[in-house]
């Protein structure tokens, strides 16, 4: 169960890779949604890291701009592994974008939050749930339109009992903050001891691939479930909001 939404991953199906997450293409559709159906902006700007990830999401912007009629005002990348976002910082405000799409990991993308806010830009920012919500969040300085999509419920304000069972696991560990990404491992975890109990004492891989291609769990507002068709047990979509706090 890889921590990624990459389509090819998913499709065609992959005998033996299977998902909890939604895809990418789910996430920033429902991103583009948002922005374009609901709020009406059109004047968006992508910034992509420059790698196959960065590729994966961008192709899903892409096609969720391409199914309203609309292409991105300009595209810009920057180098994975740095935290060198000016050049595209300059071409995004140049610009005058209302909206940036950000791919990439949370410390280049808080960079380019905060010195757009320095400079007196000051768009709509969107990012897929690889970003870690809770680390960039807490790196942001000032207020800040951010938008992250989350393909896991927060565990933290969540009624269901697994949500229940997993902030009681983790609190006798004694770890006291929790985010989707910790509960999505979890998650992970407790789908594979599940899945093994069916085989019991005959678990084997032959066994757990079997059972994990019929496997359901149904829990109120949380429903996992895989077929030979589909890997992908999950396919809900959250939006989690940027909240300043002085």
């Amino acid at each position: 169960m890889p921590f990624s939404g990459a389509e090819f991953l998913r499709k065609p199906v992959i005998k033996n890779i299977f998902h909890l997450r939604a895809s990418y293409y789910q996430e920033t559709e429902q991103q583009i949604h948002f922005l374009v159906d609901e709020k009406g902006m059109t004047n968006i700007g992508l910034m992509i890291q420059a790698d196959e990830f960065g590729i994966s999401v961008e192709k899903g912007y892409l096609m969720a701009l391409k199914n309203r009629g609309i292409k991105p005002t300009v595209t810009t990348r920057y180098r994975r592994n740095t935290n060198d976002i000016k050049l595209a910082l300059s071409i995004l405000k140049a610009k005058n974008v209302q909206v940036v799409a950000f791919v990439g990991t949370y410390e280049p993308f808080a960079q380019l939050i905060n010195s757009a806010y320095q400079q007196d830009f000051t768009p709509f920012f969107t990012s897929v749930s690889f970003i870690s919500s809770r680390d960039l969040f807490q790196r942001i300085k000032q207020p800040s339109n951010v938008l992250v999509t989350e393909v896991m419920l927060d565990p933290a304000n969540c009624n269901e009992a697994i949500c229940l069972q997993f902030m009681d696991d983790m609190k006798a560990q004694g770890i006291k903050t929790v985010d989707q990404i910790l509960f999505e491992g979890y998650l992970n975890a407790f789908v594979f001891v599940e899945v093994a109990k069916q085989c019991g004492e005959s678990l084997s891989q032959s066994c757990f691939l079997e059972k994990l291609t019929n496997f359901t769990y149904q829990d109120k507002g949380l429903t996992i479930e895989f077929s030979e068709n589909d890997h992908q047990g999950l396919s809900s979509i959250f939006l989690n909001f940027f909240q300043f706090d002085k």
